[in-house]
């Protein structure tokens, strides 16, 4: 439960959060961790699906040194390096619920992990990359077996939807794998895909996003570029449902009316992104009949001197 100015009861030493779909888990000074918020899917690994509004530790999680998140999946990395996870990481599919904390078996000594909209990934002592969640690169609809993938330089951030993988290295370098319509480079046009009958594409670099910040995945898959502006592409599919794109046409294109962005996030259909001035803006699919509009201007949704200030509610 809130005070008032958002302020959590129950904990008061927490040195980490990590947010998803209408819950917030937060490592401790100490190494555990707590979680509060919707327990549908397993999100507060405590064993239950009853829903809590106040802090509870996730049993068999100590000595954490990280924790990572996205809408029903949290893991968490030990200071012996093992990773343990709860949740789901298939939007959400009941049958790889785990509502307690699960050690990752088979995962060498992690030094750093990234948790997806579908998938999760580790980066290991030794500088290898491991995956698990759906990592589609032999065309199997969800895969939760370790896998491991080459990619130039250390994890930074992976993000997935149905269609698409893709991880961001530490080097500048993105790798993507899935559908062969969803990859944003020449060549994997719907067209191209069929004449080649090509499905499935596995793990491979993507020279139009080398140098990027941030990518955020959903069913639109967008870029933040160091000029601080954000491409975006619809996946191959999604193109043929929008009136205003070619079916044809895997270019990724600038989002307009964007500049001076710091970090992106996507959701279903959905994109935001927040500027360096606090404002944030979103854009994405909109319903245009029977069919779905690509919509690639930024939206205003929030504007940061409309904000309270931030000791406005805190009291004396």
């Amino acid at each position: 439960m809130s005070q008032p100015g958002g302020r959590v009861v129950g904990i008061d030493d927490a040195v980490e959060i990590a947010a998803g779909v209408r819950r917030v888990c937060a490592r401790r000074r100490r190494g555990d961790v707590v979680c509060w918020g919707d327990n549908e899917y397993g999100q507060l690994g405590d064993g239950t699906s009853t829903s809590r509004d106040t802090p509870e530790s996730v049993p068999s999680v100590a000595a954490v040194v990280s924790l990572a998140a996205d809408e029903y999946h949290t893991c968490a990395t030990s200071v012996d390096g093992s990773v343990r996870c709860w949740g789901t990481l298939s939007r959400p599919v009941r049958s790889s619920l785990r509502n307690t904390a699960g050690r990752i078996q088979g995962l060498p000594d992690t030094q750093q992990i990234s948790v997806g909209d579908l998938c999760a990934g580790a980066t290991t002592s030794t500088g290898e990359t491991w995956l698990w969640g759906l990592v589609p690169a032999d065309g199997s609809p969800l895969d939760t077996s370790l896998h491991r993938v080459d990619i130039a330089g250390p994890l930074v951030r992976i993000d997935a939807s149905y269609l698409l993988s893709c991880v961001l290295a530490g080097f500048g370098e993105t790798t993507c794998w899935g559908a062969c319509v969803a990859i944003p480079s020449p060549g994997h046009s719907p067209q191209e895909c069929r004449q080649r009958q090509q499905t499935w594409v596995p793990p491979t670099a993507v020279p139009e996003l080398r140098g990027v910040r941030a990518i955020a995945v959903s069913l639109m898959a967008c870029a933040l570029d160091p000029d601080a502006r954000v491409r975006c592409w619809p996946d191959g599919v999604r193109n043929s449902l929008s009136p205003t794109r070619d079916p044809n046409d895997w270019s990724i294109r600038p989002v307009l009316g964007l500049d001076s962005v710091v970090q992106i996030d996507a959701a279903h259909y959905f994109t935001c992104a927040l500027r360096s001035d606090g404002d944030v803006n979103c854009w994405g699919f909109e319903p245009d009949g029977g069919a779905l509009r690509a919509n690639m201007n930024a939206t205003l949704v929030l504007r940061s001197s409309d904000l309270p200030p931030p000791d406005a509610d805190a009291g004396p």
